[in-house]
Formats: structure tokens, sequence, C-alpha cells
């Protein structure tokens, strides 16, 4: 006989470790590899200058307050970039870029930058028909920015370069390894003006086809790059050293208050209002409530755990108590049929020996076993024909 094991214990335990599992999701939900928690930070004037102006030629040397002039923001915290924009039509897939704004320096340097938090990639395989390639997507993200820039009566030299840049938080090309990787529109061949002058020199406005750019960061690369001190293919240690401690989640609360203080991306006075600090705070909330919900996960396990080892030991002792149980009152019921047996054939093989009345031998049963003569006769009709079977094999 198998028991049921007792429930109680085990769906408690079991509630236990769902509220605890679902607690730790919503931490992770915030956690810098996210989606949204990235995109409070680039919607920072200071924090998304700092991170573009190594990788965009037309932003060498532009310091953060400037930055923050050219692109509309408050110069002292950075607060806010444009945010997340719907673009499509009828007849186009509809896109929604994360960050978009515009960039334009009194030099009339116009750029439209538009900045994609990336947590999953999507390699493209022919077998898989929901993947993709994201340097297809990152083109295209690129393209339509630039279709939607201008207006109906606009001519074409009021077009913004649009730059497309992506963080891809695993590699955004499976088999290579280059922390940033980029693309440009430029011409196939080296062209030149009819004095010998280099169609990239660009002497009138767009000569040189330059209005596309696409930037991939590979986080993980980053952090190998910076883990092992060693610069690749002309990226610069304080490229990566940016990107480290923007991107990452490597890097201690404290240290990387410490960068953002450093580099005048946090200016001190405006801790309250920045979003950069505001986020940076949260995260920290987060993580702790993380590392929080973790412990709590494996308190509930290992409770969850003991209450099934309690429940399985109390099945067990009560599947033991059952059998015992059964066999006393088995051996009891063996005992007394035995016992019966016993009287029948002794009162009615001494009536046989003493030749007396069958109706005899019925009142002797009826009166040793204390039951009535209908009784009496049953068992002694039972017993007599299993006993001339018995005789008989």
């Amino acid at each position: 006989m198998n028991p049921e094991k007792p429930k109680t214990p085990l769906l408690l335990s079991h509630a236990a470790s769902i509220a605890s599992v679902e607690a730790y999701n919503t931490a992770k939900e915030r956690n810098r590899r996210s989606d949204q928690s990235m995109k409070d930070l680039l919607k920072n004037a200071r924090f998304s200058g700092a991170l573009l102006i190594p990788l965009l030629k037309e932003l060498q040397d532009i310091s953060l307050d400037d930055f923050c002039r050219y692109t509309g923001t408050d110069v002292d915290t950075g607060n806010s970039l444009t945010g997340e924009t719907e673009l499509g039509s009828t007849y186009t897939k509809d896109i929604r870029l994360d960050v978009i704004f515009e960039y334009h320096a009194l030099s009339q340097t116009l750029l439209r930058i538009n900045e994609e938090p990336h947590t999953r990639q999507q390699t493209f395989r022919e077998s898989d028909t929901a993947s993709y390639s994201i340097v297809g997507r990152a083109v295209y993200y690129a393209a339509t920015a630039m279709t939607t820039e201008l207006k109906d009566t606009e001519h074409y030299h009021l077009l913004r370069k649009v730059y497309s840049v992506w963080i891809c938080y695993k590699r955004p090309i499976a088999e290579l390894t280059e922390p940033i990787i980029s693309y440009s529109l430029q011409p196939d061949k080296n062209y030149y003006y009819r004095d010998g002058t280099p169609l990239t020199s660009c002497k009138r406005k767009f000569d040189n086809g330059d209005l596309l750019g696409i930037i991939l960061i590979s986080v993980p690369d980053v952090e190998r790059i910076y883990t092992s001190g060693i610069p690749e293919n002309g990226c610069s240690m304080e490229t990566i050293r940016i990107l480290h401690y923007l991107l990452t989640e490597q890097v201690e609360t404290e240290q990387r208050f410490a960068f953002y203080y450093e580099h005048e991306i946090i200016k001190k006075g405006s801790e309250r209002v920045s979003y950069v600090s505001m986020v940076e705070k949260y995260e920290r909330l987060t993580r702790e409530l993380e590392e929080r919900t973790l412990q709590t996960c494996k308190e509930a396990e290992e409770k969850a755990q003991m209450a099934e080892r309690m429940a399985e030991q109390k099945a067990k002792q009560i599947a033991e108590q059952i059998a015992e149980q059964m066999a006393e009152q088995m051996a009891k019921q063996i005992a007394e049929q035995m016992a019966e047996q016993s009287i029948m054939k002794t009162i009615i093989e001494l009536c046989s020996e003493l030749n007396l009345a069958h109706s005899v031998a019925i009142s002797k049963i009826s009166e040793k076993m204390g039951v009535s003569m209908d009784k009496a006769q049953l068992l002694y009709d039972e017993y007599k024909n299993s006993w001339k079977v018995s005789e008989n094999q």
C-alpha cells in the first residue's frame, strides 16, 4: 500500500519559491543589460555624449557642455534627449527607435543620431524565419530615420547625416570579436575632381555621399579587451575604458560614480536631478534587491527540500504503521480461523467416533462457537466439505 504524501508543507514551500522567483525576475528587469535601464541612461546628453564622442568623427574634441548645447539639452544635468519614436507607414514595416535626437553644431555639422540598446542577438539562419541580421536591421533603422527627416517642402541639402549606434550585449556578428564594428556610405573607388582633388574631400555638400553610419558595440569584447589590457585593431584603451565604465555590469557603483565625476558626466551639485545619478542609484537598489531575492530563493528552496524530506519520512512512517497494523490484523484473522477450524474438526471427529447423531454435532458447534443453530449448520457443512476435498486430494 502506498499512502499519499502530505501536501500542505510542499504546497507552502512551493508557493514561497514561486514568490521568490517572481521577485527575482522583477529585480532583473532593471539591470544594466535591460533595455529600459540603458534607454534611461542614453536619454541623458552627458552620458550619450561621453559614449559617442570617442566613436563619431564629427564629434572629435567636442566637450560635454557643447554636446548638450548642440542637442538642446540642459548643460548642467544633460536632461533630456528625445526618447522613443515610432516610424513607418501603411506600406512599410513599423519600427520603434529607442533614442533619437538631432545634433546642430555652430559649424553647421548636422547629425541625426539613433541609439539602440540590444540585449538579444538574432543571428540570421535560413531555417529560422524569425531570425534576422542585426546589420540589416541597423541599416534599415538608419535609412528609415533619414527618409523621415525632410518635410514636404524642404530641399535635400537640409539632410542630416544619420548614425545608428547599437549597444550589443551579445556579439552582433557571431564569428567576429571586434569591440567596435562601423559601416559608412562612401565611393566605391578613389574618384578625383578635375583639379586632382580627391572626391572624399567633398568640395560641395554631400559629394562624398557620407550620409549614413552604422556603429555596433560588442560589449563582451569591450569587457574582454579591458580585462586583458591589450588594445586590438587600432581601438585605443581609453575608448575601451570609457565603454567599459559606461556599459558593462562589471563595475561597482562607487567606481562608476567616481568615473562619472572624473569625466563630468555628473556635475557636482546636480546629482539630485541628473537622470544618470537617479538611474544608477535605482540600479544599485535593484542589485541589492536582486541579491536579497537570490538569498530568499535559496532559503525557500532549502525549506522546500526540508519539507519534502520530512513529508517523505512521515509518509514512510505512516506506511510502516499501516503495514504493521495490517499484518497484526491478518495474523489475528488467521489465528481465529485456525481456532475455529480446530474446534469444528474436534467436534465433528468426536461425534463421528461416538456415532452421535448429526443434530448433536450441530448443537455442540452452536454451544462452543456461541452461534445460532442455523449458523452452526452452515459452518458444519462448509468445513466438512473442505475436509473431504482435502482428503480426496
